[in-house]
């Protein structure tokens, strides 16, 4: 990552982390550990649904039929993925309302999905759900992982599961103080 990046990057970061349950080593850790998972070394705050093997588009999303389909997607282009792969789930309408492109994956944590980024917006006072590409941007890319954690769950490094539970996609690691 280009050192100016890593500079935005960290600085939206600290402000995502600031007043959050992040306040012990390990906890700042495993966030780490699971955004870069999520944007592949921090190279990437949107999902990138160029695919050009229809082997491994076909292997990646389940709505995928074949190596046929795969290939008619890729010649369509990423919204026409975007829109298939993402249908009728986590709050997004048809193939044809556009949301599986308008909700791919965004921000640090890659949120997807219009429900989704609904708590993003309800949570930041963000709008994100008006103007999603706010949440691939650095200064917006952390207010995901605040949203959608119950404060009565065990913090995760009290757990003996805790790594692994942290490392779930449904298991945000930010939450509201």
């Amino acid at each position: 990552v280009p050192l100016a990046r890593a500079s935005e990057y960290a600085a939206a970061l600290t402000a995502a982390i600031a007043g959050s349950t992040l306040n012990t080593p390990i906890r700042v850790r495993h966030l780490m550990a699971q955004l870069a998972w999520e944007s592949g070394g921090f190279r990437a705050l949107v999902e990138n649904l160029n695919y050009k093997n229809p082997e491994v588009l076909d292997k990646t999303f389940k709505s995928v039929q074949g190596i046929d389909h795969a290939k008619r997607l890729i010649e369509a282009g990423p919204v026409a993925i975007g829109n298939l792969v993402y249908a009728n789930k986590l709050g997004y309408g048809s193939v044809d309302s556009g949301d599986g492109y308008r909700y791919r994956g965004r921000g640090f944590i890659m949120t997807t999905g219009r429900s989704n980024y609904g708590g993003v917006a309800r949570y930041s006072t963000i709008d994100v759900v008006g103007n999603p590409d706010l949440l691939g941007l650095a200064q917006h890319a952390g207010s995901r992982g605040r949203v959608h954690r119950s404060p009565h769950r065990v913090p995760h490094d009290r757990r003996p599961d805790g790594v692994r539970q942290l490392l779930r996609a449904d298991q945000p690691v930010l939450s509201p103080p």
